[in-house]
């Protein structure tokens, strides 16, 4: 077994801020190249095993991925546990290859679907108009493959993967290669874009931290240190979003980790050492040798408030030229830049607030982002690799809602939009999000059929019934929970009550459905757990029951925002058909987007990850083609339709984060007014109703309208 002391010599001490030591991963300087080259250029042998290979699989084309797989060897030893340990070992296959231009021209060629509806590149590339972003596969890792192998054989040749993938992407990777290898596809021919720079941390840490420390179980005698080197050697979105609390970090904590803040759980790692960091990640779990297209996310955050213009294209420049540099080793062939803040913002109008408005700051003063320039990126480009250099791609959301690319001109070049000075300045451009997109607080919204419930009257009321039910049981147990020696969070077992006080917070049926999968199971199935231990019989049976009703007022509720998206789409769609005869043609709402999609840039990154998606764009679509463009005409009439886009739905309440504690005027405690009562309405208990949730799905067409939180209004 090899000894720790040779991988200490090769990395940095620790820093000294213990704050910041708890929340990140120590010795980032280690120097990967060497510590994962050296460790891995060792004979290795297999114990207890046939000797088929002193080899273990999957080394010998991409040197990040020996890099990572040597690193890890290393740390935990070749002979441990009898052999190689699965949870260091990629089973992702070596795919190597890039992609040239005959090759995506035979792909899109040989294609009964992409042979008339592709887009050519400016260097000779040929990509299919629809390509696949496989970000959500890794949820279903047979459907996701099945979902490739179609789509390899009708001739969809690019796909995109994030850089902070984790082992779930083998899978995906693997089936990639088995598709190429069982219809015998060259690599060259499919177009492998890999976007970088953006870390997006879990919703419950915790829990995932938990399940990732557990797949390491054959090796836990010696967890800490080889967990705190996985974190910094060759795995960062492994570990990294899991253990690394970016919520609760301070700004301080973020500089020293060279991080830059986007939001609560997102931050920017655009450092050529993060960005290296990344790459080698991407080997181990994607084997791929080259990356046809890098694009980098997360420029804008260099452009903070307050700091020197001329610092943020100092950075840029420095990322650009470790990029050119990759270039020239072969491990990328073009790269590019990835962000909303390319195209100008949207033209968003927040309601007027009360002075008193308890919600996000960031709604009381709203400041619009920046541009990116298109021409001080392509100069910085040109400084870093000269006439002939590499930044020929960029990529941004684009579809109904989110349509300024193509319809609104740059500040910074009065005459052009963005679709239109990328066609002049020779650059391709991917657009991705067809389908989804955002509202006036900044939630997700989909352009999706939901299922209705059409006895709504009954829906209601078993609602209200269950809520009651739910707060009735949480005031019998409350007692009990208060004479324990160490009781659970109260707030992580009574469910009811803090959907009761926070019921402003969730403005849609995604916003919901996340609370639920990340927070309330996540905390509540455990709560719920140590009441039952020791407890006796009585308050067993009473978490049985309870557990269930929760669930059950969770689901109901679920089914009513449904019902709310529902009626919201079957406005949209009406009004899709009413300003363009040619997207009327397509049965499907999604399918109606995605055509709209299509028109703003080369190529649209789907999110593929059933087979299902993807014949509803190709084989059911009756627009597939260049041929069967929507006129221009149409396009523009859609673009500035407020009719089809969420840009001012969904307003955010002025009280959303004070609590719904009485229906009273005055507060049963300090016995001042809540600022928020004249907003309450009482609730029927024989027939009750909520202002978010329609009377009826059919109403009178017209204009889609910002109305009262949680409403869709209608002139």
């Amino acid at each position: 077994m090899r000894p720790f002391s040779g991988v200490f010599t090769a990395v940095r001490a620790p820093m000294l801020r213990s704050s910041v030591a708890e929340r990140r991963p120590h010795r980032l300087e280690c120097d990967l190249v060497t510590l994962g080259g050296g460790i891995a250029a060792q004979p290795r042998q297999r114990t207890g095993t046939s000797a088929k290979s002193d080899k273990p699989p999957g080394l010998g084309v991409n040197r990040r991925g020996e890099t990572a797989e040597g690193v890890l060897q290393g740390l935990i030893g070749a002979n441990r546990g009898g052999g190689y340990s699965d949870s260091i070992v990629s089973k992702a296959q070596d795919i190597p290859g890039r992609a040239t231009a005959p090759g995506t021209i035979f792909t899109v060629t040989r294609s009964t679907t992409f042979d008339k509806w592709h887009s050519a590149t400016p260097w000779g590339w040929h990509m299919s108009r629809l390509g696949c972003a496989t970000c959500k596969m890794p949820r279903d890792a047979n459907e996701a493959a099945e979902a490739m192998h179609l789509q390899v054989i009708r001739g969809l040749n690019v796909f995109e993967f994030d850089g902070n993938m984790t082992e779930a992407i083998q899978s995906v990777s693997k089936a990639f290669s088995d598709a190429l290898g069982a219809f015998e596809l060259q690599r060259e021919g499919f177009v492998v874009v890999m976007r970088a720079g953006t870390m997006r941390e879990s919703e419950n840490t915790k829990a995932q931290t938990d399940f990732e420390l557990s797949n390491t179980l054959p090796i836990r005698n010696r967890m800490t240190n080889v967990v705190e080197r996985f974190k910094t050697a060759s795995l960062p979105a492994m570990t990294l979003k899991g253990s690394m609390d970016f919520a609760n970090m301070s700004d301080g904590e973020l500089k020293d980790l060279q991080l830059r803040r986007i939001n609560k759980r997102t931050v920017a790692a655009i450092t050529p050492r993060w960005l290296e960091a990344t790459l080698t990640n991407a080997a181990f779990h994607a084997r791929f040798e080259t990356i046809d297209v890098f694009l980098v996310e997360g420029l804008h955050t260099l452009f903070e408030a307050g700091r020197n213009p001329e610092d943020a294209e100092k950075d840029i420049l420095e990322i650009f030229l470790f990029l050119e540099q990759l270039v020239a080793q072969g491990s990328i062939q073009y790269y590019g830049v990835s962000s909303p803040n390319l195209a100008p913002p949207l033209p968003r109008q927040y309601p007027p607030l009360p002075k008193d408005a308890n919600l996000p700051e960031r709604f009381k003063h709203v400041v619009p982002p920046m541009v990116l320039n298109v021409y001080t990126l392509l100069s910085l480009a040109h400084k870093a690799g000269g006439a002939n250099h590499h930044m020929r791609v960029l990529s941004y959301p684009f579809n109904l809602t989110q349509s300024q690319a193509r319809f609104v001109r740059l500040p910074y070049a009065p005459d052009d939009t963005l679709t239109s000075l990328c066609t002049k300045l020779g650059l391709a451009t991917m657009s991705h999000s067809p389908v989804e997109t955002v509202d006036l607080m900044d939630s997700p919204q989909r352009y999706h059929r939901f299922p209705h419930h059409y006895d709504l009257n009954t829906l209601r009321m078993q609602f209200y019934s269950i809520c009651e039910k739910v707060v009735m049981k949480e005031v019998e147990v409350r007692p009990y929970i208060e004479k324990m020696a160490s009781p659970p969070p109260l707030e992580h077992v009574f469910i009811g009550s803090v959907y009761v006080m926070a019921q402003r917070q969730f403005s849609n049926y995604f916003v919901f459905q996340d609370w639920i999968n990340n927070w309330v199971y996540p905390n509540f199935r455990p709560a719920l757990n140590r009441l039952r231990e020791g407890a006796t019989r009585d308050i067993k049976e009473w978490c049985a029951g309870y557990e269930q009703i929760v669930q059950d007022m969770l689901r109901v509720r679920l089914q009513l925002f449904e019902f709310k998206h529902g009626r919201a789409i079957l406005g949209v769609e009406q009004a899709i058909d009413r300003l363009s005869p040619v997207l009327k043609r397509c049965p499907i709402v999604t399918q109606k987007a995605l055509n709209f999609a299509t028109h703003g840039a080369d190529v649209v990154l789907c999110g593929f990850h059933q087979t299902r998606y993807f014949q509803e764009a190709t084989e059911m679509n009756p627009l597939v083609g260049d041929g069967k463009r929507v006129p221009e005409d149409q396009l523009v009439a859609l673009a500035n339709s407020t009719d089809v886009s969420f840009v001012n739905y969904d307003p955010p309440h002025p009280y959303m984060y004070e609590p719904l504690t009485s229906n009273q005027p005055t507060g049963p405690i300090s016995g001042q007014a809540s600022p928020s009562h004249t907003l309450l309405k009482a609730v029927d208990p024989k027939q009750p109703e909520w202002p978010d949730i329609p009377k009826n799905l059919q109403e009178p067409e017209g204009r889609m309208t910002s109305g009262p939180p949680g409403t869709l209004g209608r002139e």
